[in-house]
Parts: C-alpha cells; sequence; structure tokens
C-alpha cells in the first residue's frame, strides 16, 4: 500500500530516532515543514499517516473518512482498556459507548447551567485554600489539579474528596504516571519487546501498578453504587450506566 512520503525510516526504529521517541506537536511541526501537512512516520515498523494543520485534519475527517476511521491497535492500549470505553475502543463497541456517554451528559446538564453548583463548590474549596495562604508565594499547580479532579470525580462518583486523602492523591498520581508513561521512550521499548519490558523496565512496572489501582478505585465506587441500590433519580454517571446496564 502506497503512503505519503516522509522522513526516510531506519531499519527497526523507523523514525523513532529523529522523534527522540516522543510524538511531540512541535516535532511534527518542524517536519511538516520539510514533508508537507501530510506524511508519513514509521513507529518501528508500523506507519502512521500524520495530518498537520486544521485544513489537513479538516481534509482528511471529511474526504477520506473511511481512511481515517478506526483507533491504532497496540499492546499498551489494550493493556489499558483491553478494548473498551471510548478512547481506544472500534467498530460497533466505540459507537455505543460514545453514544451512550454524550447523551448522559446531557441529561446530567453537564456544560450547562444544572451543574454549576459543582463548580461552584470547587471554586470555593480553591478560593478557601488561597485565602489560608495569606499571601504567601505557592505554587498553584497542584491546588488547580486538585479543583478540575475533584469536579471530574464529583459527575463521575457522585461525591467528591478531600484534598488530604491519600486515595485522591494516589488517584491522581496514578493518572499521571500512566499518561507519563505513553509519551516517554518507555512506551515505545514495550511495543518493541513486550515480553523483555514487562519484566525488566520498571516504568512499566510502575504503569502497571497505576492501572492497577485506579480500577481497584472504580471497582469499589461501582460496588458501593450497587450497595445503595437504585436511586429515586440518578445522580451521576456510575449510576446513569448501572441503570443502563439493568435494562
Amino acid at each position: 500500500r502506497r503512503f505519503p512520503p516522509g522522513p526516510t525510516p531506519y531499519p527497526f526504529f523507523g523514525n523513532l530516532l529523529q522523534m527522540n521517541f516522543q510524538i511531540h506537536h512541535e516535532i511534527l511541526k518542524k517536519m511538516a515543514k520539510m514533508h508537507g501537512n501530510v506524511f508519513t512516520l514509521w513507529v518501528s515498523n508500523v506507519p502512521v499517516v500524520v495530518l498537520q494543520g486544521f485544513q489537513a485534519v479538516k481534509e482528511g475527517l471529511t474526504a477520506h473518512a473511511e481512511d481515517v476511521a478506526g483507533r491504532p491497535t497496540s499492546s499498551t492500549f489494550h493493556i489499558l482498556t483491553h478494548g473498551k470505553g471510548v478512547m481506544f475502543s472500534n467498530g460497533r463497541l466505540w459507537k455505543q459507548q460514545r453514544r451512550f456517554g454524550l447523551a448522559t451528559m446531557r441529561r446530567m446538564g453537564v456544560g450547562k447551567k444544572d451543574q454549576e453548583y459543582r463548580l461552584q463548590e470547587e471554586a470555593c474549596h480553591l478560593v478557601e485554600y488561597l485565602r489560608e495562604t495569606n499571601g504567601k508565594p505557592l505554587d498553584p499547580k497542584m491546588p488547580v489539579v486538585h479543583t478540575v479532579s475533584n469536579v471530574i470525580c464529583s459527575v463521575i462518583f457522585g461525591h467528591r474528596f478531600s484534598t488530604d486523602d491519600e486515595t485522591f492523591h494516589r488517584l491522581i498520581e496514578s493518572i499521571d504516571t500512566i499518561t507519563a508513561f505513553g509519551n516517554s521512550i518507555f512506551f515505545f521499548v514495550y511495543e518493541m519487546f513486550p515480553w523483555l519490558a514487562s519484566h525488566f523496565l520498571a516504568p512499566f512496572k510502575e504503569t502497571v501498578s497505576s492501572i492497577n489501582f485506579v480500577n481497584t478505585l472504580l471497582a469499589k465506587e461501582l460496588e458501593s453504587h450497587k450497595e445503595k441500590g437504585k436511586p429515586d433519580e440518578n445522580q451521576d454517571f456510575i449510576d446513569y450506566y448501572l441503570d443502563e446496564i439493568n435494562k
């Protein structure tokens, strides 16, 4: 099959060496200046067609919709999601999950005034935290991360976490670990040498541990919702999901 031209790949590594083993937008922008707004990269032995810029993406998604449909298959993504969810699923499953997710968000009023109280509650906690610093210099990163994370937890779980909660801290750290692994050299090492990496690569083991923690937390939240029984009115995303399963 013919692919758009791009940088010359090296044996075995493809273009990973030119990319410093990272799929970073700045690197892709530089490559687009040399090879055009549509070009091919090789991630080891896997071809990846890059669309750079609004016009290229628009044309790709409309004029060549069939060619860009679907999600990439990856050993790491399979460990993360087992082919489920929205981000890395395909076909009928993806359509079902996406349709349900969007419809549920609309029913919950996400993005509308109906859900404004969740934002206001977290904004109050953030303002109170900043007030307690008495004007002393601070790094606002984690307080803001806690605020945004608690809004998401409130929508999904129906409750917020205390910012002193160790489980909450571990959840944020786990998500950070998983995300960082996905765009690191270790991700590509695992894709090329899955057996060796799974036994000897410490960052991979840390990522698996983080995935297990998130899955365990989700399982506990699901069990808690099941024990409470069906509410008179669904309060959060899990309520709606369980309701859909039981139909």
